[in-house]
């Protein structure tokens, strides 16, 4: 009888073990929900950048097919998902809600080419950070895609309000419709606000190796946008500053018409100062200012093409 209860007495489970087993168990169950949390995102993700190219497709039907404007278009081609919500449309733009699974709006508009056309793609954001695929862009795309965006809506015929508030909900900002006015500086706050900084040339480009190599050895290239024309145009181009608010205006490479050019004085390459674009009506006329078109639009011969 004594060792039976011994034996009872020895094969019981102490507090501590107890406590152990809870502990592991509550780690198990942390560790399954941090797992099904980041698969849901991962499904909402995908799923919404599969809405976007579905969106996407139906509107170059409408567009191509039918030859309707912006407007018509991207109406009949929404018109196709049921739970899509109209938010606004302009000749431009549009808001819709209702089709990202996280519960994203989508704002959409027509690339900008120049001051009088678009080139006929569609853009389409999604305001839940993460759904777009931008951060596989390179640092040039990045900033024209969000160019795009911005200068797109500003054109696009939504009203002030529409506008103001569809840049407010992309940027997490809180402008006001009386003091927000697009100007250059404006928009390269905004989108120095999305990245932190103005993003940095990819370190494996050609560009990127050529200035190290020569003019930038000890300091890091950032793409910076200027917007010309009341952003209808802009151009691109590398300084050592990652800020929007660094007033350095000078440019040790500018991109032009899918090529990056840097400015030659001899057997050096040297940087460029750019401040004149503040007076530019167009982007040639800018780059007619430093030199880097002739008269009849050409490239100077002492501006070489990289990469």
């Amino acid at each position: 009888m004594t060792e039976n209860k011994k034996y009872e007495k020895n094969s019981a489970f102490t507090l501590v073990e107890i406590l152990i087993v809870v502990i592991i168990i509550g780690i198990l169950a942390g560790l399954m929900a941090l797992s099904a949390g980041s698969s849901t995102e991962t499904a909402e993700r995908t799923a919404c950048r599969g809405d976007q190219r579905t969106v996407k497709s139906a509107y170059y039907v409408e567009s191509a097919e039918r030859s309707n404007s912006f407007k018509t278009s991207i109406e009949n081609a929404m018109a196709q998902f049921s739970k899509a919500q109209k938010v606004s449309t302009g000749e431009g733009a549009a808001m819709y809600k209702g089709i990202c699974p996280a519960g994203g709006e989508y704002i959409m508009v027509q690339d900008i080419v120049n001051a009088n056309s678009t080139n006929g793609k569609l853009t389409i954001m999604c305001t839940v950070e993460g759904h777009n695929g931008d951060a596989q862009l390179s640092a040039l795309e990045r900033l024209q895609l969000w160019s795009n965006i911005i200068n797109g809506m500003k054109y696009s015929g939504l009203n002030d309000a529409d506008f103001v508030s569809s840049l407010n909900q992309i940027f997490g900002t809180h402008l006001d419709t009386g003091s927000y006015f697009g100007t250059n500086d404006q928009v390269r706050d905004l989108i120095a606000k999305k990245f932190d900084t103005m993003p940095a040339l990819e370190k494996d480009s050609a560009l990127y190796k050529e200035l190290k190599n020569t003019i930038m050895k000890d300091q890091t290239p950032y793409v910076q946008p200027y917007f010309i024309n009341e952003g209808k145009e802009t151009i691109y181009w590398i300084s050592p500053k990652e800020k929007s608010t660094d007033k350095y205006w000078y440019a040790d490479a500018i991109y032009y018409n899918g090529n990056w050019y840097m400015k030659k004085d001899g057997d050096k390459y040297t940087t460029s100062m750019i401040a004149g674009f503040n007076n530019a009506k167009s982007v040639k006329d800018a780059l007619q200012g430093i030199g880097m078109l002739d008269n009849n639009g050409s490239i100077s011969s002492n501006w070489v093409p990289i990469g």
